[in-house]
């Protein structure tokens, strides 16, 4: 979050949440398509998104926790009729 709060104000700016989904979308865009299928988009968030680190004998868990986030995202998002996902679809 505090990445991606430009002008550090505590909130998140329908302008940064444009420019958050923009850079998302670029890290996930690894075939420069213009179109994200679930996987490319669960590997762009895994890659925005640092793995927790153990503290006090606790382990994360070994399935990234940006995994399970992405994936529930991926289904709530917009798509077309093919199931992919645009740049305009992050917006929204």
């Amino acid at each position: 979050f505090e990445a991606n709060d430009s002008n550090k104000d505590g909130k998140f700016s329908a302008e940064e949440w444009k420019t958050s989904t923009k850079k998302l979308f670029e890290v996930a865009d690894l075939e420069k398509s213009g179109k994200l299928d679930e996987a490319n988009f669960v590997k762009g968030l895994e890659k925005a998104l640092p793995q927790p680190q153990g503290f006090g004998g606790f382990r994360p868990s070994t399935k990234p926790l940006a995994t399970s986030l992405a994936k529930a995202l991926y289904a709530k998002l917009p798509k077309d009729a093919n199931g992919m996902m645009t740049p305009k679809d992050l917006e929204r």
